[in-house]
């Protein structure tokens, strides 16, 4: 499954997100949803266990967010992510 994150993970439930998220699966990161690929930041723990893990850099860019980037997400730009959403047949937006 793929999983778009596009508002602040402090307004939805990352808890549960979380939860969902299987081996396989796989998260992007645009607009608000950037935050959560900050190093250090409250969810930094919880995704250093997960894998697959992509932000828009267009969106990072915008916010000057590019040096406080977790090294665990990849950088990605609109085309991968148009990829990524023929890719997985099932996706859930937060």
């Amino acid at each position: 499954m793929l999983h778009i994150l596009l508002s602040s993970p402090f307004s939805c439930n990352t808890d549960l997100l979380f939860s969902y998220f299987k081996e396989n699966d796989s998260l992007i990161a645009l607009q608000d949803g950037v935050i959560i690929a900050l190093r250090n930041s409250v969810f930094f723990r919880k995704t250093t266990k997960l894998s697959n893990l992509y932000v828009l850099g267009e969106d990072v860019t915008d916010r000057g967010l590019n040096s406080f980037l977790s090294p665990h997400f990849c950088l990605i730009n609109y085309n991968y992510f148009v990829r990524m959403t023929i890719k997985y047949s099932k996706y859930m937006n937060w």
